[in-house]
């Protein structure tokens, strides 16, 4: 496959033969897609020593910089509970762009199929799962992968895990059997009906923040006229004791 896949180069550049993989999937009412994938791997695996192992995680991303700035990937590296871990982000216009544009997505499988009709967006894999395997060689150890994606509806079909609310979690681990499948069917009617819906509160949110304005605009006045009248008649009192 030519598609660049930088999780493989990243798992063994630095030998991280037993990382974690977790994919955080976002999809807005409008559509629009983010994407925040995060990987981390002992310390111990990386280097004895925190700066070192940093530094090791900073010049593997480098080795990449070309092909994750071609994507637009926003990128870090950082230390924390023992860990060395790597964030990627990024944005995408709809559900279609996110799977043909991560470099994120076949690290579970080797071919996944994402399809468009009328009304629907339709999301399966083609190929059997990767199972685990330690010593192999043309594929790095993921023991720990999961991946949730998050819709602004509920789903029209699927075959995650684990659901929670709209979120959907597909996990992934070393007991997962080749067989295991994925699949995601969004209903597009949903999703313009949902639109349509935020639309509508964010214009009665609009209204009531103008409402709520001119209300706020014509109390000041009204006690800025006030003050001006009591100000007016102390100075006629005034003016008539003098």
């Amino acid at each position: 496959m030519k598609k660049i896949k930088i999780i493989i180069f990243i798992c063994f550049m630095i030998l991280l033969t037993g990382c974690s993989v977790e994919s955080n999937v976002v999809m807005n009412e409008y559509g629009k897609v983010k994407e925040n994938v995060i990987i981390s791997e002992e310390l111990s695996n990386l280097s004895t020593n925190e700066k070192r192992a940093e530094t090791i995680l900073k010049s593997t991303l480098n080795k990449y910089k070309v092909a994750l700035d071609s994507r637009e990937y926003s990128y870090d590296t950082k230390i924390e509970n023992d860990k060395g871990v790597v964030k990627f982000t990024n944005n995408y216009n709809n559900i279609m762009d996110y799977f043909e544009g991560t470099v994120f997505s076949q690290y579970v499988y080797r071919q996944m199929k994402w399809t468009e009709t009328d009304e629907y967006y339709e999301i399966s894999n083609v190929s059997e799962h990767i199972t685990y395997c330690e010593d192999c060689s043309d594929w790095p150890a993921l023991p720990d992968i999961k991946v949730n994606i998050t819709l602004p509806v509920s789903a029209a079909e699927q075959d995650a895990d684990e659901v929670n609310g709209t979120t959907y979690t597909w996990i992934f681990n070393k007991d997962t059997p080749a067989s295991k499948t994925f699949y995601l069917k969004i209903n597009k009617n949903n999703l313009k009906e949902r639109k349509n819906v935020v639309k509508k509160k964010k214009r009665q949110k609009k209204a009531l923040s103008l409402i709520s304005r001119i209300l706020i605009v014509l109390m000041f006045l009204g006690i800025l006229m006030l003050i001006i009248k009591y100000l007016i008649k102390k100075y006629k009192e005034n003016k008539i004791e003098y």
